[in-house]
């Protein structure tokens, strides 16, 4: 199992459990993991969970947070975890997708001219699960679908 050491800080010692499920997440943990990635003001009092995408071995929730008090923490993440289905989270397992992505974010992050991924404010998990807390792009993106792919103007628009 693997847990991101860049998204320690001096103020917390303690990282957030590693939760086997989105229905796990409550307003500790999430203030947790916002205070240890840097947002020591973070203290959440509610949050609601909206499913997006349709992952094959995860299940993947925009997190709209509300705080006590104003601060520089994000109002939303994006939060993805291992599947809930038994056979989707089996091929998850089987295939390595947990421990490759979890491990994927780690390597990527560290990389200065890399691609624009979401910066990962909380990575925890290994080969049999995966706790990806991350920035919210919806606001300066949107996602792709891969069955339908991309026009040409929004192609050449990426490459």
């Amino acid at each position: 199992d693997w847990s991101s050491d860049v998204c320690s800080s001096d103020l917390y010692t303690t990282p957030p459990a590693l939760l086997a499920s989105l229905g796990e997440i409550d307003k500790d943990w999430l203030s947790a993991v916002l205070q240890l990635a840097g947002f020591a003001e973070a203290d959440v009092v509610s949050f609601e969970l909206q499913p997006i995408g349709a992952g094959n071995v995860s299940d993947t929730v925009r997190v709209a947070i509300s705080y006590a008090s104003p601060n520089s923490a994000p109002t939303s993440v994006i939060c993805k975890f291992s599947s809930s289905h038994s056979d989707n989270h089996a091929h998850g397992v089987s295939s390595g997708s947990y421990y490759r992505e979890v491990n994927s974010y780690g390597i990527l992050q560290r990389i200065e001219d890399g691609c624009r991924i979401p910066h990962p404010f909380w990575i925890a998990g290994g080969a049999d699960n995966i706790n990806l807390v991350m920035e919210d792009l919806s606001a300066i993106s949107r996602a792709g679908n891969q069955i339908t792919g991309c026009g040409p103007e929004i192609g050449r628009a990426h490459v």
